[in-house]
This record gives C-alpha cells, sequence and structure tokens, in this order.
C-alpha cells in the first residue's frame, strides 16, 4: 500500500547515459524505516572525504546497493575515484556500472529528499513507463546544492532497462 502522505509532485524527470564509475566513502547498512540516519553518515563522511587520495572532483555520490526484498539497502555517502585501491580504514567502494539512466531532480531540503525517493519509487518510474534495471542508484550532489543549509538541488539518477 503506498503511504500518500509521502508522495510529493516531481519535476518532469530527463533520459541520460551514464558511463559508469567507482564511488567510495563510508557504507551503512538502512531499510526505508531507519534511512533517517544518512544525514549523520554524511557528516561522519564530510570529516573524512579528504583521506581518499583517489578522489577526482568536487561532486559527492549518495549510492544504494544490495537491496533485499525486504527493504534494506547498503547506503554509500561518497566520492568518484580513479582507483579503489589504499582505501581508508573504515571506507569501501562500490562499481556503478554504465547504462541508461531516469533522472529525477529533488529541489529544496534535503531533509525532504526522502519522500521524493519514495515518490519516485511508488510514482515516478510507473509515470514515466520505465522498468527499474537492477544496478545501484545514486544522488548526485553538486554546486547546486549548499551543504552547509542543507538546501538545494540533488539529481536522483535510477537505473532503467
Amino acid at each position: 500500500m503506498v503511504d500518500e502522505s509521502l508522495i510529493v509532485n516531481l519535476a518532469p524527470p530527463r533520459f541520460a547515459e551514464h558511463g559508469g564509475m567507482t564511488v567510495a566513502g563510508l557504507c551503512r547498512r538502512y531499510s526505508f524505516e531507519t534511512n533517517v540516519g544518512i544525514p549523520e553518515q554524511w557528516r561522519d563522511f564530510g570529516g573524512r572525504a579528504g583521506e581518499i587520495a583517489a578522489g577526482t572532483g568536487e561532486l559527492f555520490y549518495g549510492v544504494c546497493y544490495n537491496s533485499d526484498d525486504e527493504g534494506n539497502f547498503d547506503y554509500m555517502a561518497g566520492v568518484e575515484v580513479t582507483t579503489d585501491n589504499n582505501l581508508p580504514d573504515g571506507m569501501d567502494a562500490v562499481t556503478v556500472p554504465p547504462g541508461r539512466y531516469i533522472v529525477f531532480t529533488h529541489s529544496g531540503d534535503i531533509a525532504d529528499f526522502r519522500k521524493t525517493a519514495y515518490t519516485v519509487w511508488h510514482k515516478g518510474l510507473a509515470d514515466a513507463d520505465v522498468t527499474h534495471r537492477p544496478a545501484p542508484d545514486f544522488e548526485l550532489y553538486d554546486h547546486r546544492f549548499d551543504a552547509s543549509t542543507g538546501r538545494g538541488d540533488v539529481e536522483y539518477w535510477v537505473p532503467i532497462e
């Protein structure tokens, strides 16, 4: 059953090809009910991001992967890297394969991103008439997002067939 209180209006999505990447950072396991811990994970990662010597730039990623039938998933707060060799203690890496994606934009307070993700999975993909492809999905944080205020635009990339 869909929780209508979590459904929000989404801007029309766009479609894009992604060439794939490896993201390194801090990983923790969540469910939709426990994902309220993700902001703390980002704070922890922010204090350690500089330890990743192979980081490629100013972009940050929140990667969801290893989901199961009970709704649990691994979430990585990280940066794209050129190699996953010699990662700092307590950090992991995940590979995002190349492929086709539908890209939704979340605007506003990051505290509301949970509703955007819920809407994408319970309405947005069906409205766009696309089929999810089993692969990691990810959030892209670039210059449009202000980490100090928690406000701005975040792209949510979902792999599709």
